[in-house]
Formats: structure tokens, C-alpha cells, sequence
């Protein structure tokens, strides 16, 4: 028996890798104006049909809790680049503009994953009517590493006055290409332990994906007396620091630290930098308290 899956990915995808693969050799060729416009148009909706399927066949590997996650090291100018050049004919004649506000450190992430978030940002702002551009700037400063990603809107549009509404952000069960995307983009990133903002002006959308950077400053201290608890609190603590002392009293605390999770049970002068642990742990709490 065949699956579904196995079809897209051997039989639909070979062949419009074939198709994509002509017309790039076509648009080599001497033909003229009107011959090259609808080559390139071949070229354009063959992209937007691969990136649809990639779209389903992500989709159920989510559902389905089939999420493999491979770091490696990124050189994140160099990644960019090459996103890019990936979709630049997904642009729709769109203008496009990319800066860099300060030095960007190399990181170590899911490659594949952070390359699929960033270009269903992109590309979900290319479904709306009558913008004229789309900004991305990447920027680093307090441990986190921040793309964003910025368009114009006519707040005349139907989808976007939706957007307004609230409709899109929280309801994924249309079949809206876009909500398809959101929902894609919303799981890998809770998954990677990365947060996106939305902005909604009258007229831009925003979108803002924080990817904390791992930061040996960052002093942890855990205080439990229940040795479970405080190795699965270090397991998600460790992914945004490794500097971590784990302690079982309050009188063992001889310095000062930058966050300091307590066991409910152990009293502690409140401090802003203090968090109860609460169980089971609470890792978004957890991240909201780095991010």
C-alpha cells in the first residue's frame, strides 16, 4: 500500500522539479518579451504549488507528532542569503529590502526548521493585495537573535481586515492557505522553544521571531528538594543557559544570580528575579521568563 505522503514526494514532486528544472533552462533560451512573461509565470506558480505540497506534507508530519529536529551550526548572514535567492520569484514584483542592524553570531539551530518559518513569514505576507514591499531586518541584542518582518497592507483588504478581527490568529480549521502556513509556523516554533510577535498596524503587518541565543552569563539557580523536579527543570533551563547551580536549601545560596527557581515549599524573600516552580513545569512560563 502506498501512502499518501510517499505519492507527493515521489511521484507529484519529482515532476514538478521537472518542470521547474525546464522552464529555468527555457528562460536561457532566445524567446521573446511576450514568450519569456509566460515562462516566468510557469516558473512562478510551479514554486507556489511546491511550496504548497512541502506545506500539506509538513503539515501531517505535525499532527502526526513526527517533528525530527537536527542542529547544526548556521552562519545566519550566509543562510539568509541563500533564502533569498530561493524566493525572490515568489515575490510577485514585490520590492524587497534586507538589513542588519548589528553583529550577528553564529548559531546553532534546526537549519530546516528555521528555514521554513522564515519563508512562510515572508511569503504569508505576499497573499495580500495592493502592498508595494517586504522589509526583513535581523538584529541581536540581550541574548536574542531577532528576525523581522515587515509589509505594507491595504487596510481596505478582506483578508487583512480578518486579520484585524482576530480571526486568522486563532482559528486554523479553514482551509485558507494562509492559516495553513500560521499553524506550520506557530508548532515549529513552540517546538524549537522560539517565540513570534505579531504587529498589526492600519496599514503594516509585523512579524517578530525571537530565537534566544544561548548565554553562559545568565545565572540560574534551582532550590528543590525533589531531585526530579530539578532535572527536568535544568533540561528546559539549558536551553537558554548552562550556567546552573542546583542547591536543596536556601542557606546553601552564598551569590547572586540573574533567575531563581524555588520549590513551593521552601520559603525565599520575594524578589523579581524569583519564580515558583510549578509542576508539571511550565515551559512556556519558563521561556517567557528568558524571551
Amino acid at each position: 500500500m502506498i501512502d499518501n505522503e510517499t505519492i507527493l514526494n515521489r511521484d507529484v514532486k519529482s515532476s514538478l522539479n521537472g518542470i521547474l528544472g525546464y522552464t529555468q533552462l527555457l528562460m536561457k533560451t532566445d524567446i521573446n518579451i511576450q514568450q519569456r512573461g509566460y515562462v516566468e509565470n510557469i516558473n512562478s506558480y510551479s514554486l507556489q504549488l511546491l511550496h504548497n505540497i512541502n506545506n500539506i506534507l509538513e503539515y501531517n508530519r505535525l499532527i502526526q507528532g513526527k517533528i525530527n529536529i537536527k542542529m547544526e551550526n548556521v552562519d545566519v548572514i550566509l543562510f539568509i542569503n541563500n533564502i533569498l535567492n530561493v524566493i525572490k520569484p515568489h515575490l510577485k514584483g514585490l520590492k524587497f529590502s534586507y538589513s542588519i542592524l548589528s553583529n550577528i553570531p553564529n548559531i546553532t539551530v534546526d537549519k530546516n526548521k528555521l528555514y521554513q518559518i522564515i519563508t512562510n513569514l515572508i511569503l504569508s505576507l505576499t497573499h495580500f493585495e495592493n502592498n508595494s514591499y517586504i522589509s526583513l531586518t535581523i538584529d541581536y541584542y540581550n541574548g536574542l537573535l531577532v528576525f523581522e518582518i515587515k509589509s505594507d497592507v491595504d487596510e481596505n483588504n478582506m483578508i487583512y481586515k480578518r486579520i484585524l478581527e482576530k480571526e486568522l490568529s486563532s482559528d486554523y480549521t479553514s482551509n485558507s492557505k494562509i492559516d495553513l502556513d500560521f499553524y506550520i509556523i506557530d508548532i515549529l516554533a513552540e517546538k524549537m522553544n522560539w517565540k513570534i510577535r505579531n504587529g498589526i498596524t492600519d496599514s503594516h503587518r509585523i512579524y517578530n521571531l525571537l530565537i534566544p541565543i544561548l548565554n553562559s552569563k545568565n545565572k540560574v539557580l534551582i532550590i528543590s528538594n525533589d531531585v526530579s523536579t530539578q532535572m527536568l527543570l535544568k533540561e528546559v533551563v539549558l536551553d537558554f543557559t548552562d550556567n546552573i547551580t542546583i542547591i536543596n536549601n536556601v542557606e546553601k545560596m552564598n551569590e547572586e544570580y540573574d533567575v531563581i527557581f524555588v520549590d513551593k515549599t521552601i520559603n525565599i524573600s520575594t524578589k523579581s528575579n524569583v519564580y515558583q516552580i510549578k509542576i508539571p513545569i511550565d515551559i512556556k512560563q519558563i521561556k517567557n521568563i528568558f524571551i
